[in-house]
């Protein structure tokens, strides 16, 4: 099967580089990308302009009892999903699969979707490396962010980089930079790429186990905590993390950071997620 090239092109490529995977999803059986997948091909388009990574492999499916018109729609995405990444097909492999099902190693949220297969260098991952010299404290601070989730300052829109497995905390709080409206459980906008954080780091990682707590500020509210912390459980499992492997709990505000809140600075510190990983 011609998805076997994949496997091919992992072995032949250098030793320093590793092969990722982001999944883009569709609006039906439609060639309209939902609203995060068009978020996520917008930043992958920046990182392939910058050099920082490569494309291997684009791979299409679709739902639907009939195969003509699948294979059509697929081959319609994949089209589409390569002119929005301005992707040169002569140097891609790209696999109209419509409703042909291939070995997988995650559970998709549907088949409306289009994987892309790329590779990243290590000696890239590394010139930006935030992990040295840097401890995790046994409390949730502000501080404790830099040792595991790292956002370049300059730009963004750049991935957020992955933490080296010995070097996650384990049995520890660590707060996570999710931003919420005040007062309810929605997350704002820029902290997508926390979230794509998180499952690419449960997903490089089959051991790692998660906790997510939720937490409020300026009084008790047990259902806004909740909320919170189900937002970040939700998003994961629908893009494929195993139930058995993540959890949530909201805290109200029994476990605040700031105390007492004197200022809004305070109490948006105390408006949070943070999450305990096990191993």
């Amino acid at each position: 099967m011609r998805w076997l090239f994949l496997l091919l092109s992992m072995c032949a490529f250098h030793a320093n580089a590793r092969i990722e995977l982001q999944s883009v999803y569709f609006i039906g059986k439609s060639t309209e990308l939902t609203e995060y997948s068009g978020f996520i091909l917008e930043r992958l388009k920046s990182s392939f302009t910058n050099g920082d990574y490569q494309i291997i492999e684009i791979n299409a499916f679709c739902e639907g009892s009939s195969t003509s018109e699948c294979k059509m729609i697929a081959s319609k995405r994949l089209i589409s999903v390569l002119n929005k990444l301005e992707a040169d097909s002569v140097d891609v492999t790209m696999n109209s699969f419509g409703t042909e099902r291939i070995p997988i190693n995650f559970e998709p949220v549907h088949w409306n979707r289009v994987d892309i297969y790329y590779s990243v260098v290590e000696a890239w991952r590394n010139q930006d490396k935030p992990l040295e010299a840097q401890r995790i404290d046994s409390t949730v601070t502000k501080d404790s962010l830099s040792a595991l989730i790292h956002t370049p300052e300059d730009n963004v829109d750049n991935f957020v980089e992955i933490p080296e497995f010995d070097l996650i905390p384990v049995n520890k709080p660590v707060a996570v930079p999710l931003f919420f409206e005040e007062n309810k459980g929605i997350m704002k906008k820029e902290s997508l790429p926390v979230l794509d954080q998180l499952y690419r780091t449960l997903m490089s990682y089959p051991d790692l186990k998660a906790h997510f707590r939720g937490h409020v500020c300026c009084g008790h509210n047990n259902r806004i905590s909740s909320k919170r912390a189900r937002y970040v459980y939700k998003y994961l499992r629908k893009r494929g993390v195993p139930k058995e492997r993540i959890s949530y709990k909201g805290y109200s505000n029994t476990i605040p950071l700031v105390t007492p809140e004197r200022t809004d600075a305070d109490r948006a510190k105390n408006r949070r997620v943070d999450v305990i990983y096990t191993k």
